[in-house]
């Protein structure tokens, strides 16, 4: 029986092992996504840092009046001497390159090499061509002649908003190793794949399948003398696989986290190299230190487990084995408490943590809660967290609040605080009862995490859509006026044929019969006019079975004017008996915006026929309206980005991007459709055009 339960006691202890070391490996795979986001954001910083610099850089300096003059006369020598002064500053800040370019992608003016012009850079700089021909700033990792950096290129306009060029403020790769290396206390080398490289003098092997690095770079990394574990070679050509899928990603050699940051051309997105940043990582370490701990723990479980099973047969000596065991189970849990502890300190660093008692007085807060709301915890121990009350927030919430958690549920939302310097900030916080070990009631627990950051962006991003529909609005206000000239023309009339003839005493009844009619009928068909405007400036959302040709028919009223304006071409093939299931207001904004977007390239592209065509079709339980245009579609290489929000080919002073994901929300978010875009050749009255087709899924 002994040997029996002995077997049992074994598998029991593989099976709890086998449990342990998967919670062990699930954990180590989470940590490195978080140790990997935050190597990634710290590589951001240091990018998002120099670009900042280049922005005050280009607003400051470039867009100067004596500046803009000098380049848009072509005076190379009046802008070196302008801007010789601060290029020896910006020298100083480790700027590489300042170069100007003509509108057709002439290099203008090195500020490096100002000997050096008149060479076309459309084949080898695709930012410089995207800036040029696109009008807007971009910016990235690209490999050129000369060196390899982060460029930030931007368009040039001159005080007419004219555009005069683009120009480049550049940083060399070492650089930002350098930065990197310094701030962060990592090892990262930038390393070029072999493709791409010009001057292959200037650059040495590495352990890596086609990819070089720069000399000057390795130079600095043996001058700093960073060392690091040695990768083997079944690691090794892991990597250099993973390298082939042209992915960021981690991995892990011993107790260093390697994090493999790729470096794309940002108009073409061909790889050019990529950054390998690795760092000591001590969350491994400390893991299979508190494997073996945990594992440890166990195994004196099991063995009490045993002890007591075999106490009525055991002997004095055995009971004295058993209390050496039970003091070493307290050391080991003495040692576990410590870690605990150390592991709490953690929390309260970073978790907004609060602990009130039933009358809601603060009894407990967490060092973060302490850093966000600028309070000490002297300060708040005792307090109720009207403390940080912000007067902006309905009182609605906090009454439901306090409802929900003394009706012992769960509370969870977003609460909007003020610091103690005044400063608003916003928490997404859950709130529960605590219970003591009896299960009674004893207080209440808040745990959140700062939104403040989201919902700023949430906020400017809602005030943008509201100027969107504005602007909308506004250019059908003006649709409006111009279609009530007519009716009001036909009321003026007969009421003053009316006037007159009763003057002249000549009024007959048949002649009055027929002025009031046109009267009345005319000021039905201005009624009607209001009533579209006012249902299409609502902000209600109700979805509801409508006709379609009746929507079809109020956005034809709202735009009118703009089509005979315009000599636009318009064709509705819409069937009268079809219905769909939407909100009529969004589904004439949705409309709408296709249309003021389609009215925009017939203008930009110098388009002579300009063809509108709305159909429809029912497919099952499905409705398909396609709106085609002749426009000449949209170009290949962006056409995947139009419904993203701020994505606009346009000079920023005349759109925000916003009108096409207006529409993607609207259909997508609002009406639980789909909506897609695709450039599509058609036949209209004997002739081919070609143009962007929408497609509109409900």
């Amino acid at each position: 029986m002994k040997r029996y339960f002995f077997i049992l006691f074994l598998v029991l202890i593989l099976f709890i092992y086998n449990i342990v070391l998967n919670i062990k490996n699930n954990a180590i795979t989470n940590h490195k996504i978080e140790k990997t986001d935050d190597i990634y954001l710290k590589y951001k910083a240091t990018y998002n840092m120099h670009k900042e610099f280049s922005d005050i850089v280009f607003n400051a300096l470039i867009k100067r009046d004596d500046i803009l003059n000098a380049f848009e006369q072509k005076d190379r020598e009046k802008l070196k001497s302008l801007l010789n002064s601060d290029y020896v500053k910006l020298r100083k800040f480790n700027v590489k390159q300042l170069h100007f370019h003509l509108v057709n992608n002439e290099s203008f003016l090195r500020m490096h090499s100002p000997d050096k012009y008149g060479d076309n850079l459309s084949d080898i700089r695709p930012t410089i061509k995207y800036v040029n021909q696109y009008k807007m700033p971009i910016d990235g990792f690209e490999n050129g002649k000369m060196f390899n950096g982060f460029r930030y290129v931007y368009p040039v306009f001159n005080k007419q908003n004219k555009h005069i060029g683009s120009v480049e403020i550049s940083f060399g790769a070492l650089l930002f190793v350098k930065e990197l290396n310094k701030n962060y206390r990592m090892k990262c080398v930038l390393y070029i794949n072999k493709n791409v490289v010009n001057k292959k003098d200037e650059y040495e092997k590495s352990i890596f399948d086609n990819f070089l690095i720069e000399k000057s770079i390795s130079k600095y990394i043996k001058e700093i003398n960073l060392k690091s574990n040695k990768i083997d070679t079944k690691l090794l050509k892991e990597i250099n696989k993973e390298l082939n899928n042209k992915k960021d990603f981690s991995i892990y050699n011993n107790d260093e986290l390697i994090t493999f940051i790729l470096l794309n051309n940002p108009v073409t997105n061909k790889n050019i190299g990529f950054l390998s940043i690795t760092t000591k990582d001590d969350y491994i370490i400390q893991k299979n230190k508190n494997m073996f701990i945990i594992i440890s723990l166990l195994f004196v479980i099991m063995i009490i487990v045993l002890i007591i099973f075999y106490k009525g047969l055991k002997s004095k000596q055995d009971i004295k084995n058993d209390l050496k065991l039970k003091t070493h189970k307290n050391k080991v849990l003495k040692d576990l408490s410590k870690k605990l502890k150390d592991n709490l300190q953690i929390y309260s660093d970073h978790i907004i943590y609060s602990k009130t008692d039933l009358d809601g007085n603060i009894i407990e807060v967490s060092d973060a809660f302490c850093k966000i709301s600028q309070f000490s915890k002297e300060e708040l121990i005792g307090k109720k967290h009207n403390i940080i009350k912000s007067k902006n927030m309905d009182s609605k919430i906090y009454d439901q609040l306090w409802k929900t958690i003394t009706n012992n549920e769960t509370f969870k939302g977003e609460i909007q605080n003020i610091s103690k310097n005044g400063n608003i900030y916003w928490i997404s916080t859950i709130i529960y009862p605590e219970y003591d070990s009896s299960g009674q009631k004893v207080g209440y627990i808040s745990i959140g995490h700062n939104i403040t950051n989201t919902k700023k962006v949430q906020f400017q991003h809602k005030i943008l859509m509201q100027t969107e529909k504005l602007a909308s609005m506004g250019e059908m206000i003006t649709n409006i006026s111009h279609q009530w000239r007519q009716p009001l023309s036909v009321i003026s009339t007969s009421a003053t044929g009316i006037l007159m003839q009763n003057d002249m005493g000549i009024i007959n009844s048949e002649f009055l019969t027929k002025a009031c009619n046109n009267i009345n009928n005319n000021a039905q068909m201005l009624s009607k006019t209001i009533d579209d405007f006012r249902n299409y400036s609502s902000t209600e959302e109700e979805i509801l079975k409508n006709k379609l040709s009746e929507i079809i028919n109020k956005f034809e009223n709202l735009i009118q004017y703009t089509i005979e304006s315009d000599n636009i071409i318009y064709k509705n093939n819409i069937e009268p008996n079809i219905e769909i299931e939407c909100s009529v207001n969004s589904m004439i904004q949705a409309l709408i915006n296709l249309f003021n977007n389609t009215k925009d390239a017939f203008d930009d592209n110098n388009i002579e026929n300009k063809i509108f065509i709305i159909s429809a079709i029912k497919i099952e339980n499905k409705v398909e309206i396609t709106i085609q245009d002749s426009a000449g579609g949209i170009p290949d290489d962006i056409i995947n980005k139009v419904f993203e929000p701020y994505f606009t080919t346009k000079h920023q002073a005349q759109g925000t991007g916003l009108g096409l994901h207006m529409c993607y929300n609207l259909i997508v978010d609002n009406m639980k459709g789909n909506i897609e875009v695709s450039n599509k050749e058609f036949e209209f009255e004997n002739q081919t055009y070609k143009g962007a087709c929408f497609k509109i899924t409900i």
